[in-house]
């Protein structure tokens, strides 16, 4: 039956294409389903999560980000299992998610900026080496149909299934009473936070890298998580 709920799955979360359901993190210890956003501090809440749940085949992961360890904490493992979850009144339901402006610089700073991983560049046909600004990356960006946007800079309201009901949207803006909110809930206050920083990128304090070109773009291309989750469209 592992193919009945696979189905359902990629259709709750409307991601039939992509395998966004690889994405959603399952804890059954801690009955919590976290549906991630990339640079949203993801990490830190998947890293802090795994060693609080506690669940034995949780505990061989040490890197979350392999193929093997996405496997584990996703849908994938046991589908039947993450379908009752999901619709488990007992389970709680989040995510969080950031400003477009700062997540999308971000993306840039992390993934394209540097050149450190030259595959980003080859997604959206840009130079392997050399500089490439902000402003050549929103246009190569705005070019790309959502589906076949990197998760990186997909729009949330796309990553964030809207027919799946969240108990808690956390805010990247107020993280650290977001998420204490949400290791109360789980009760797991005594659980340190494991931190996760190789991707920080400081983006609010890059905010000078976008004018006024940069900004209408992004405007345009993440139209709808400024609508759905509330943020200004304002610099």
């Amino acid at each position: 039956m592992d193919w009945y709920y696979r189905l359902r799955i990629s259709r709750k979360l409307a991601s039939t294409r992509g395998n966004l359901r690889w994405r959603s993190v399952y804890f059954p210890k801690l009955k919590a389903i976290y549906l991630p956003t990339p640079k949203v501090a993801g990490s830190t809440i998947i890293a802090t999560l795994i060693k609080a749940d506690g669940s034995e085949y949780l505990s061989t992961i040490d890197d979350h980000n392999t193929v093997e360890a996405r496997f584990l904490i996703s849908a994938e493992r046991a589908p039947g299992e993450f379908w009752q979850a999901l619709h488990d009144g007992n389970c709680f339901r989040f995510a969080f998610v950031r400003n477009p402006y700062d997540r999308v610089l971000s993306a840039f700073l992390d993934k394209v900026a540097n050149g450190r991983v030259r595959r980003f560049r080859k997604l959206l046909s840009l130079p392997i080496e050399g500089d490439v600004s902000f402003r050549q990356f929103l246009e190569a960006v705005s070019q790309q149909s959502t589906y076949s946007m990197n998760r990186h800079w997909r729009p949330q309201a796309n990553l964030i299934s809207p027919r799946v009901r969240l108990d808690f949207l956390g805010r990247f803006e107020q993280f650290d009473a977001d998420f204490a909110l949400v290791r109360r809930t789980l009760n797991i206050e005594d659980t340190p936070i494991t931190i996760r920083r190789a991707h920080m990128t400081l983006a609010a304090e890059n905010r000078r890298l976008i004018g006024s070109a940069e900004k209408t773009m992004i405007d345009r291309i993440y139209r709808e998580d400024f609508e759905r989750f509330g943020y200004p469209q304002t610099l």
